[in-house]
């Protein structure tokens, strides 16, 4: 191989690392705007047919299981009134076909003097590359400050 193709083949691989990089941040970024939206369609196809959304009031597994939560009238009740998850920036991990995410979100509900922090949250995002582009094969969320659970969990995936 010339020296020309492998530099050429070096920085294919390093922008295909860069691509699925910015793809998982874009997926976990969506992740507000899209159940913000009151479309109980659009959120669960970030998730794989077996993906797992782990949360402190339950676990849910498919899209499915994930679009009733969206369509619980509680959820449609608080987008209603004003609210905004709001997600911190991962740190992201990939592996082949694999990727870790980590980060903090926070959960705001307008009030009538203004809006409130709802929940703090740190995330465990395990992703998995498939045929229809990255998708969430488990998402683990618990609460900053609720016992242990929060630190160690960031402690194990990191």
């Amino acid at each position: 191989m010339t020296e020309a193709l492998a530099r050429l083949d070096a920085l294919e691989k390093r922008l295909g690392a860069v691509e699925d990089e910015l793809a998982v941040i874009r997926l976990v970024a969506s992740y507000g705007p899209l159940v913000d939206s009151g479309s109980p369609d659009l959120a669960p196809d970030l998730f794989a047919e077996d993906g797992v959304y782990d949360v402190s009031y339950g676990r849910m597994t498919g899209p499915a299981a994930f679009s009733e939560l969206l369509k619980h009238s509680e959820h449609l009740d608080a987008i209603k009134g004003g609210i905004a998850h709001v997600m911190g920036l991962p740190w992201v991990r990939i592996d082949g076909d694999h990727a870790i995410a980590v980060n903090c979100t926070q959960l705001y509900l307008r009030r009538d003097d203004g809006y409130a922090i709802f929940r703090v949250a740190q995330n465990v995002w395990k992703l998995e590359r498939r045929p229809q582009g990255w998708k969430i094969i488990e998402r683990t969320n618990r609460l900053i400050g609720d016992g242990d659970d929060a630190r160690a969990m960031l402690e194990a995936a990191i």
